[in-house]
This record gives structure tokens, sequence and C-alpha cells, in this order.
């Protein structure tokens, strides 16, 4: 359903990069295509394997149309610049490496794999193994048409920081349903647990506090995987019944929460990579590294595997949109969440509405909140745009990638990107130093039965910072003075009376930190909002490479609730 009236909130600050190092970025682009040529000959000269190389180190670029210039000369080049791909592997950052698969697949994925092929029979020690990781890498193109078939294996290592929020159950004197068919007694300590796990009548399986376990419970051959761990003051099971399959260097996870022998029911939950496990849905598409992907879960003989089908893209949908829903969708799949669609009108109307905001930047009503209005007396101005306007997160940023990017590490525009897996977004681009970007999602979806985290459980690679946004809170003013910690947020599917959410670091200490939420909203204007939403921001940035633990708790029903989870910085 459409959001009526204008977004309580403007785009993230950016600072716009310096002038003269926007002229070196230009120039050296300006090369790197010159350099590129358009039918490159079987074998490369001297000349041209050095700007390979160069190619190769722009990858990794800090400027965004650096990076992209050298994955479109890369191209130019083809298949016959794969000798001095292998011989610089491997790549300095992921960045780099992201976009060399970008390359490698636009060049044609068929074309390149039977070039590496072809180099690796003539390799010897470290090549082979360079080729090697390339074509793991590489993996089978998705197509539309034909699907890439993931084998799926059973296994039962559960990660205790990857449990699902809404699968797992606490432990109190019984081990609670669906783990055991009949009641099998617990004895809870601090320190340890000790459970029947055959259900003999007694508790002879012991799991220490500080060490995770998974216990099959129930007589042979009928016994099911349990994991219990102590999270916080409290024990808690979930199933660790498994489907585990591997594509390249991704790996797919498929978890039996219900422990009914099936791992794709309304109950169950999947994982990819290093994104959180998320309920499947109805809409089961994921964003892949290579791309937007649907998926089934299908019998094959006696195995069970995994059916992936590339989404072909909708015709009028422009590079930036499709663009922008493959930065998005890839960061839902690390929140565990479905891949949306992306609706032409939207993304026609955010565009229009981004070129309207450079076309008037000079002009004081588009400052500030103000930029998410259009006056009809000034040039550029349509209705569709101004609908974009009010409905859509704005970033001043202007590429795609990036632009979407910069919505995920704040407290208030990084709702816009967790809309139901239903709902087809409007992304808008306009390009360049002072361009925009513009998101149109909805509200927030929460799958029942625990509230949507961020980070999610087990979540790695999380940025220590979060990012400034306009408007600031209203509490404490000048909050974004300086750098504040990654914003941590639990939305909630369901009224959840006397929130309290806190973030402990790994010696247990709670973190200094501001909390807003149910009766204290980041803004006035988003009080009605706020009902469902609790976030903290620490004070400070956080650790890097450090795990820490969040703990949300309330009353909802007149029961106390609770959750734990953890994550880790990059």
């Amino acid at each position: 359903m459409a959001r009526c009236g204008a977004r309580a909130a403007g785009g993230p600050r950016a600072r716009g990069p310096r002038p003269g190092l926007l002229r070196r970025v230009a120039l050296a682009l300006l090369l790197l295509l010159a350099w590129a040529p358009a039918a490159p000959a079987a074998d490369l000269t001297p000349d041209e394997q050095k700007w390979v190389r160069a190619l190769l180190d722009a990858l990794g670029a800090n400027s965004p149309a650096t990076r992209r210039g050298a994955e479109a000369a890369l191209v130019a080049f083809g298949p016959d610049a794969l000798p001095e791909v292998v011989e610089a592997m491997p790549l300095k950052s992921e960045t780099a490496k992201k976009g060399l698969l970008r390359a490698l697949r636009a060049m044609g994925a068929a074309r390149v794999r039977e070039a590496l092929e072809r180099q690796r029979e003539n390799a010897r020690g470290t090549p082979v193994r360079r080729i090697d990781e390339l074509l793991a890498d590489l993996g089978s193109a998705l197509s539309p048409d034909l699907a890439v078939v993931v084998p799926l294996r059973p296994a039962t290592d559960l990660a205790p920081d990857r449990v699902p929020l809404r699968a797992e159950r606490a432990v109190r004197d019984r081990v609670p349903p669906p783990f055991a068919a009949a009641p099998l007694a617990v004895t809870v300590a601090a320190d340890a647990l000790w459970l029947d796990a055959d259900g003999d009548g007694t508790t002879e399986t012991k799991v220490l506090a500080a060490e995770p376990r998974v216990v099959f419970l129930g007589p042979a051959p009928r016994s099911v995987p349990v994991l219990f761990q102590r999270k916080g003051d409290a024990w808690t099971a979930c199933s660790a019944s498994l489907l585990r399959g591997t594509r390249g260097k991704v790996a797919f996870e498929l978890l039996d929460v219900d422990l009914d022998g099936r791992f794709d029911g309304e109950a169950d939950e999947r994982r990819v990579g290093d994104g959180a496990f998320g309920p499947h849905g109805g809409a089961r598409r994921l964003g892949l590294d290579e791309g937007l992907a649907t998926y089934e879960v299908a019998r094959d003989g006696d195995a069970t595997v995994l059916r992936l089908l590339g989404v072909r893209r909708p015709d009028g949908v422009s590079d930036d949109a499709w663009d922008g829903l493959a930065v998005l969708s890839a960061a839902r799949l690390r929140l565990g969440l479905a891949a949306p669609g992306v609706d032409v009108a939207r993304s026609r109307a955010c565009e229009k509405h981004c070129a309207y905001l450079v076309e008037n930047r000079a002009a004081p009503e588009t400052a500030g909140l103000g930029a998410h209005e259009e006056q009809a007396d000034r040039p550029g101005y349509s209705a569709d745009g101004a609908a974009a306007g009010g409905s859509s997160v704005l970033s001043p940023i202007g590429d795609v990638a990036d632009g979407v990017a910069s919505f995920v590490p704040t407290m208030l525009h990084r709702d816009a990107l967790l809309a139901p897996p239903s709902w087809a977004y409007g992304i808008g681009c306009a390009r360049g130093a002072r361009g925009w970007t513009a998101v149109w999602g909805t509200e927030v979806d929460v799958p029942p039965g625990a509230p949507l985290v961020v980070p999610a459980p087990g979540q790695t690679g999380v940025p220590p910072q979060g990012s400034a946004e306009h408007p600031e809170p209203d509490d404490p003013p000048g909050w974004y003075g300086r750098p504040r910690g990654y914003p941590v947020a639990a939305y909630l599917d369901r009224p959840l009376a006397n929130p309290t959410l806190r973030l402990l670091d790994a010696d247990g200490t709670s973190v200094a930190a501001r909390t807003w939420g149910p009766g204290r909203p980041v803004t006035a204007a988003r009080a009605s909002r706020s009902a469902r939403t609790v976030v903290l921001m620490p004070e400070a940035p956080l650790a890097r490479g450090a795990r820490y633990r969040a703990e949300l708790s309330g009353t909802s029903d007149g029961a106390v609730v609770r959750w734990v989870w953890a994550f880790t910085t990059r």
C-alpha cells in the first residue's frame, strides 16, 4: 500500500568530494577508457598487459566512477585479459573481487569459463589453484530459463550465534515442544543444564553454559538434533536439523524449525552465505552477488536439492533501478529478508525527483526536509516526481549503489529498505558529484514470532560507526556533532510494554548508548511509527573486530519476554 504524505526524514548527510580529487578521478577514468580497445587482439601487447593490471587495481578504488570505468574497460578487453587476471590474483579487497566477477560475467560467463579451462590445461602449480578459485567464484551462470541445481546434504552443526530468534524456545523444567514427543525432564543451573535426552527418566546429559551443544533427543532412530545454549541469563533450545549445499564459495542452509521433516514449510527458515536465517515466505527471491534469483526446494530421487533460476529484468526498468535493486536485495539478504520487486512507474518518478533536486540545488526550498517536496513553479516539476519525493528516502549521492548503501547504517532511513518482499520498490538516481538517490519503500515488514533485528543474529562485518542523517533526534540536541556507533534496532511484531534494549561488549559491560522507542521517538514526527520500533545508537563508534551482545526485553500480554543475539564488527 502506498504511503501518503511526506516522509519525516531527509537524506543522510554526505560530504562532497574535493574538486581537485574529482578532476584527478575523472582524468584517470578517461585515460583508462581511452586505452581499452574496442576489438582486442588475441594476444595483448606489453602496454595492454600493463593497462589490464592498472584496471584490476582500479577495481578497488574509493571512487565509484573509477570502479565502474575499470569494470567497463575490462569487459572491452574480453577474455584475452584473463592471463593477466590470473597473474594478479588474489585481488586486495572484497570490492575489487566483486567488481572483477561482475566484469567477467559481463564478458559472458560461458566464454570466460571456456577460456579459463583452456588456460588451465597448460598451467602448473599456483596458476592452477588461482584458476580453480576463479572458476569456483564464477559459478554457473544464473539464467531465467535453465535452473542451477545445488545438492543439499543433512547437517547438525548449527552455529549458535546464527540461531533465528523466532525459532528458539525457552528451557525451564521441561524440554519445550516441538523438540520432544513426550515431556523430557530438565535440571537448570546458571553454569550448566542436565536433561533426559533419551526419555528414560534420568537427566544424564550435561550442557555447559560456556559450550553450546547439539543433543539428539528421543530414542533412535527417530531422535532429533536440538541445540541448547545459555543466552544471557536464560537457557534456550532450537532445532539443529539442517540441509546444506554450496555453489562456488556460497553456502545455502535450510533449517527444519518445527522438526516435521520438511525444510521449506511456513515455520522453516533459510540462510545464504554470510546472511542471517529468514522465513521462506511467499516471495522466494534472493539477492545473490551475481544477481536476483528465485529458488525452490525439490526432490531429485532420494536427495533434496535447491533449484535456482535467475530473475529477468522487467521491461522498462532502467540500469540504475536494476542496479539499486541488486544492492538493496543484497543488504536485505544479510538480514534474512527476501528480495523485493521493482516498479517501473515509481522508479521513473524517483528519477524525475532526483533530477528536480539537481536542477534546483541552489534553491532554498530544497534545503533540509524541503528536499522531499517540489514547487510547481520551479523548473523540472512533475506531479509524479513530487509524489516520489514525498514517499521516498533521499541521499545526496549521485551513484545509485552507494546511495542505496548509505541508508543501511542510519536510524531512520534504514526503515525504507525493510518493506515486505511483495512490495515493488521505486529506485531512481541523478548521477554526478551533486546528484541524488531516491528509494520509494513502504512500512517495515516483521514476520510473526519475534522482532526483526538489525544487525541480524550472527551477522559479521558490521560497520563500527553509524551515519548521521537529517533530521537529527529531538533529544539530545546536536546528537550528530561527533561520530556515533552503528545503530542497533528491533522492529517489533507485537506491542511491547516498557521495552529495554541494551548492548554489551565481550566482557559483559554495557555500551554507553542512547535508546529511543515507544514513548520516546527519535523525532516527534515519527511518534506513531516508534510504537513498534526500539533503536539504540552507541555514543561512540564500536571497537573493530569485536563481538557484541544485544538484549531486548519487555512485557507482552502481561508476560515478560526477552531476546538475545550477537554480532561482530569488521
